[in-house]
This record gives C-alpha cells, sequence and structure tokens, in this order.
C-alpha cells in the first residue's frame, strides 16, 4: 500500500492559503500534481498572475528535486526499486521482469473482441493483491467510455486470485464518459481522487473512442488531437508524479492502402505512440485463444505470446484455465444469473 507519498501544497515556497484553496477547488491536490501541469492550463484554471504561476511551478519542481540529475547507476536503481504490478499471466510477467513498474502507461490496441477489456478487468483485480503476490495492495479509478466494465468479471478474477470478490469491487471506482469533453474533465479530475482514495491503478477503457479520425475534417481532426494532447499530459503526470500504472485501452481502424503485415492501425497516431510506456497489440486467435505482442518499449525487445480466456480472465495456458474453470462456473451459478454457466469456457 502506497501511503504519504505526495506533498503539501503549502510546502511549496509561493503557495499560501489562498492559493492553495484556489488549487484544490481545481483539483490539483498536491505538489506533485501542481509540478507537472501545464503552465497555460494552470493559468486558464486558477487565474493567478502569470509571473506567480511560473514562479510557484520551479518552486514546486525544485522542492521536489526534479531539476536534479541522475547518472546512469542512479537511475537504474530507481527503476529497480520501482514497484512493479503482476498481469496474473506468468508467461507475460516473464516477459516484461516482473510486471509493469509504476509509473508506465499501458496501451492495449487492437480489434474488438481481442481480451482488452478482460486484461484490464484482471488488472483491476491483481492490483489489490499484496505485493508480496505482486500487487500493490491499492484501488482503481475506471473511466468507462464503452460501458466495458463488468462486476462479475471482477467477481471472476477476484475469486481466481483467492480475493474477496466483495471488498474487490468496493475499490474499484468507475465512471462512465459519454463524450470527448466529459473525458477530458474526468482526467482533471483524477489527480485529486487519487490523492484521497488509495488508488495506484488508472483504467481508460476506451481512450480511443472519442479520437477516431474516420470522415473528420481537418478542423476537427486538430481539436480532437490537441484534446488527445491534454489528456495524455495530464495522464503521464499522474503516472510519472504520483507512482501509478496508467492502462489505457485503444481502438482500430483499417488502412486500405495497406499490402501485407497489419493493417489495423492504432487511433491518436504518433501522439499516442510517443506517450505509452508499454504498446502491446492484441487480437483474437481463436475462441479461447489469444495473442498478445509487445510492439514498443524502450527497454523490452518485441515479443509475441499466446494467452487463453475464460471465466477467471487470461491465463499462460489452458491447462490453468481449465484448472480453475469448475471452481469459478459453480461460484458464478451461486450468484443467481438466470443463465447458467458450464466449465472453463468464457462466455
Amino acid at each position: 500500500m502506497l501511503v504519504n507519498r505526495f506533498t503539501e501544497l503549502e510546502s511549496v515556497m509561493g503557495v499560501g492559503p489562498a492559493l492553495a484553496k484556489r488549487l484544490r477547488e481545481e483539483h490539483i491536490p498536491c505538489a506533485e500534481v501542481l509540478a507537472f501541469l501545464p503552465p497555460k492550463r494552470l493559468l486558464e484554471r486558477v487565474k493567478a498572475g502569470e509571473g506567480t504561476t511560473l514562479k510557484v511551478i520551479q518552486n514546486t519542481r525544485a522542492l521536489l528535486g526534479l531539476d536534479e540529475s541522475l547518472n546512469g547507476l542512479e537511475r537504474d536503481e530507481q527503476l529497480r526499486q520501482a514497484q512493479r504490478l503482476t498481469s496474473g499471466i506468468d508467461t507475460l510477467d516473464q516477459m516484461l521482469m516482473g510486471g509493469f513498474e509504476t509509473g508506465a502507461i499501458v496501451d492495449f490496441y487492437g480489434p474488438a473482441r481481442g481480451g482488452k477489456s478482460q486484461l484490464c478487468h484482471q488488472l483491476a483485480t491483481t492490483v489489490q493483491l499484496p505485493e508480496t503476490r505482486g500487487g500493490l495492495d491499492s484501488g482503481v479509478i475506471w473511466l468507462d467510455s464503452e460501458g466495458s466494465f463488468r462486476p462479475l468479471t471482477i467477481r471472476a478474477n477476484a475469486m481466481r486470485m483467492g480475493l474477496d470478490p466483495e471488498h474487490v469491487l468496493s475499490q474499484i471506482h468507475v465512471q462512465r464518459i459519454i463524450n470527448r469533453n466529459h473525458l477530458v474533465e474526468s482526467v482533471w479530475r483524477l489527480p485529486e481522487l487519487v490523492h484521497t482514495e488509495n488508488v495506484s491503478l488508472i483504467i481508460v477503457d476506451s481512450l480511443g473512442k472519442f479520437f477516431r479520425t474516420d470522415s473528420e475534417s481537418l478542423g476537427e481532426h486538430k481539436c480532437n488531437m490537441m484534446d488527445l494532447e491534454e489528456i495524455l499530459t495530464i495522464l503521464q503526470g499522474i503516472a510519472t508524479m504520483m507512482k501509478c500504472v496508467v492502462v489505457v485501452t485503444n481502438q482500430v481502424y483499417e488502412k486500405i492502402e495497406t499490402y501485407g503485415g497489419n493493417p489495423n492501425t492504432a487511433v491518436g497516431g504518433h501522439l499516442m505512440a510517443h506517450a505509452a510506456t508499454y504498446r502491446f497489440y492484441i487480437r483474437r486467435f481463436n475462441k479461447d485463444r489469444r495473442k498478445i505482442s509487445l510492439e514498443d518499449h524502450a527497454g523490452f525487445p518485441e515479443s509475441e505470446m499466446e494467452m487463453q480466456i475464460g471465466w477467471g480472465g487470461l491465463f499462460s495456458s489452458d491447462r490453468e484455465r481449465k484448472a480453475i474453470g469448475g471452481v469459478l462456473s459453480d461460484y458464478i451459478n451461486s450468484l443467481g444469473y438466470p443463465e447458467k454457466v458450464e466449465g472453463e469456457s468464457f462466455c
């Protein structure tokens, strides 16, 4: 569990009670958030003088040590000490040398039915595991633009992980997102929620929904990309400064002119590609099998693996899936849903 990891606004030179109050009213709860916000947006929201705003940001970064440089050995030790979040899939964790480190943005993109939302449900469960089991013993904020969040899926994942389904569900804060402007404003409020709740995982499923380029004018595309850049800037700041893992799912569109190779292109173009620490392409292989490809990470080579999907999430092997399938189907059937499930299959 990550506690006392934030610095009070009043600790920053130049931030008195009045300015601190205005900052908190604009969902800026601590120095870590103040450090990463774009000065222009901060000026618009807080309406302080330009000189005061720039000086406060400068003082904040100095207080947090952001103006100091590290040598390679120091940076290596810093990365070694970063907490990691298990995916719950042994072969994927091995590929990633332990899981996803705090401070990372993870981008899962691919066509429908690939398993992106299933993996989000799985991470929303594993993050609540104790640190000794690869979790962060923390809660989750889920921005749901597709109506993809399913409590039953969380329940099955929790049972698989040996956690109390009721408690796991109570630690996931879900907000339904209705349009692009709503998403921008909701992302601005995230730092406040991370600060007040014990949260170490943020899920946006899906980020790409509101930024498709199909049938839009050049002007609309420019506005879309400006909003996307603002969202990614805030998400990067939250991940880095607030020690969170940020997971986004992304849609694809087909490039008609592509001959051979992968015709599916992720929404968001270069902005999304450069913002992500990890970028995965996920797609359906057959009914119970999915393929996941690590396409981009500064520290790992490109790689690919197969996963099995079933009640309880994604598994390294069919044997693992079948071993727990009967137990999970019995549990699900005991909940009183009108339709019964059988065996280990996911439906």
